[in-house]
């Protein structure tokens, strides 16, 4: 998993500072970032499934590598909240937000996903990149996150009680 954000935010004076164009990868700002998973299936929501490490040193092209805990696929209607804060402290900052289906992320243009993918794995998702907005009247754009989903063996399911997704 990784992300770019367009913008820092400063959680002190609640506005976003816009780096110059000129700053290759904003490489001054200090922002320290983590993301968050929620899986929602239709009126259920289950907050926090996942949270990544915090990237300390990604600023506003944070990576984390981070592969989340396996959940049962139920099939059409489950859908992904992926939030990314800014850790500033006692109370994070949302720098984003995006929200993508299962169906979606297993799919290639249409049709599910085939091919192995390792052991266990039934097939593996398309690297999906996904465009993060922080929420309010006015829905705004503040970077993208780049994900992947797994499709498991149900016999891995069984096996091991939190295989990844």
């Amino acid at each position: 998993v990784r992300a770019q954000l367009l913008r820092t935010f400063d959680p002190q004076e609640r506005k976003w500072n816009t780096p110059p164009l000129s700053w290759p990868l904003a490489a001054d700002f200090r922002m320290e970032t983590y993301a968050v998973v929620d899986w929602i299936c239709g009126e259920e929501v289950e907050p926090r499934i996942a949270r990544t490490h915090t990237d300390t040193e990604g600023h506003l092209v944070p990576e984390w590598n981070h592969t989340c805990h396996g959940r049962p696929y139920l099939g059409a209607g489950e859908r992904f909240k992926i939030h990314v804060y800014e850790d500033s402290g006692s109370t994070p900052t949302l720098c984003g937000e995006a929200c993508v289906s299962a169906e979606e992320l297993l799919s290639d243009g249409g049709t599910p996903c085939s091919g192995a993918g390792g052991f266990g794995v039934s097939c593996s998702g398309p690297l999906r990149q996904l465009a993060l907005v922080l929420p309010g009247p006015v829905l705004e754009p503040t970077g993208t996150i780049i994900v992947q989903a797994q499709l498991l063996d149900q016999s891995v399911m069984q096996a091991n009680d939190e295989p990844p997704l």
